[in-house]
């Protein structure tokens, strides 16, 4: 079985896909600026195999990810993603998704940073590098990936639960 590379693993998206897949029994590699973090620990406990690995480390992180399935990836950058949507596409999406109006507002980058320094810096990478990925040529390489796009995720969740009022929340 192939090891599966997660970026961010210590982070909320990160780490909910490590566990995932360690759940259903793939190896993972999960990579991380903060391999001292608790969430590390924890990944570690489950069977990962965390490495430090900085985005801003170019050279570090092709180095792990080559570690992990060389053939592939020899002389290759791959980037992972299903869909390249607006936070405007994403708001009307998840509008249509959940029946009730969602909308998008921007978050100035310091307010970011107060809640989460791992967030503001991926927004900040965003923001001054962008991510530009092929996602047709990604999801014909690699047919064997259920893409899911981001409308069909939203439409499979319960949004009833996820939208209660705090107030309800008790209830």
């Amino acid at each position: 079985m192939p090891v599966i590379a997660v970026t961010g693993a210590t982070g909320t998206q990160g780490g909910a896909t490590a566990r995932a897949l360690l759940a259903a029994g793939h190896r993972v590699r999960a990579l991380t600026r903060r391999p001292d973090a608790p969430a590390a620990d924890a990944l570690r406990r489950l069977g990962a195999d965390v490495r430090p690995t900085d985005f801003d480390d170019r050279a570090a992180l092709d180095a792990v990810l080559a570690l992990t399935r060389p053939a592939e990836f020899a002389g290759r950058r791959i980037d992972i993603a299903s869909g390249e949507l607006t936070p405007a596409c994403i708001a009307e999406a998840l509008t249509a998704a959940a029946g009730r109006p969602i909308t998008h507002r921007e978050v100035p980058q310091a307010e970011v940073r107060r809640h989460s320094a791992d967030l503001a810096a991926m927004f900040g990478y965003f923001t001054a590098r962008g991510l530009a990925v092929d996602t047709a040529r990604l999801c014909r390489d690699h047919p064997e990936v259920r893409w899911q796009g981001f409308a069909d995720w939203a439409a499979a969740q319960d949004w009833t639960a996820l939208l209660r009022a705090p107030a309800d929340a008790g209830a």
